[in-house]
């Protein structure tokens, strides 16, 4: 979700807008026909998307296009379902393998770190580590993802995840966005925001109060919208929950949040 700009500005400059990342307008594909083996594949991914697949025998593998530009890092990760081992190869447009991955992801997932020296197609293929290219006898589901960035340090532990390259200042300024704003979500009609209660706002600063407890941080309320650092918006919408948007940042700090 994003705020256009001509529609609201919140930090009254007249060209702020919340940009959007590899996750803003993520997918989700599912393999509703079987991968082919090679660059005929119809399934094309782009970085923030999910691709979820099914190796049906032992010597399958997925191919998957995506476009990757020159000098951008990418995480591609390889998550089991059903089956049980994975084994991920990234392979160039001549049909060269440049990258292949069997546990480098939490347990026996497979992950790939890859910045490449020039932009094109590039394939990702999905196997299993039990026979390598070409072969194993591992089947059952799987899903791909991938995100601009390298993982959090750390190796897989998720809980790793709240370290992924971000420092936060001492004190966050929140502002309660008032109702009566407009703004565009691409996963639906525009929305108008709905304003927060004492009650609301008491119950999410009682939230943000579990993070002072643990974080040497403090969350300070503003009524300028130019001093805030987090943004906390409410919609009209019955299907729409509140949402908490961060300043500056280059994705939605925590996307949706149910008070």
């Amino acid at each position: 979700m994003h705020m256009s700009q001509d529609m609201f500005d919140f930090t009254h400059t007249g060209g702020n807008r919340l940009p959007e990342t590899s996750r803003e307008n993520a997918r989700t594909i599912t393999e509703t026909t079987d991968a082919p083996q090679n660059s005929s594949t119809p399934y094309t991914v782009s970085p923030g998307d999910t691709f979820n697949g099914s190796l049906y025998h032992g010597a399958e593998e997925d191919w998957v296009r995506i476009e990757l530009t020159e000098g951008v890092t990418y995480t591609v990760s390889m998550i089991a379902g059903t089956m049980s081992d994975p084994y991920l190869w990234l392979i160039d447009s001549a049909g060269i393998v440049i990258e292949s991955d069997d546990d480098s992801g939490l347990g026996n997932n497979a992950q790939i770190v890859f910045t490449p020296t020039a932009s094109g197609t590039y394939y990702i293929v999905a196997g299993t580590a039990s026979g390598g290219f070409g072969g194993g006898n591992d089947t059952g589901t799987y899903s791909v993802t991938v995100n601009i960035g390298e993982p959090p340090p750390g190796g897989g532990d998720p809980l790793n995840a709240i370290t992924w390259g971000y420092t936060a200042p001492s004190t966050i300024n929140v502002y309660f966005v008032p109702g009566g704003v407009t703004f565009d979500d691409e996963h639906g009609a525009p929305q108008i925001t709905s304003d927060w209660s004492a009650a609301e706002q008491a119950q999410a600063m009682a939230a943000f109060g579990t993070f002072e407890d643990v974080a040497n941080v403090h969350f300070n309320v503003v009524t300028d919208a130019a001093e805030a650092d987090f943004f906390m918006v409410e919609s009209t919408d019955s299907g729409s929950a509140p949402r908490l948007l961060e300043r500056g940042r280059r994705h939605r700090h925590a996307g949706r949040h149910n008070l």
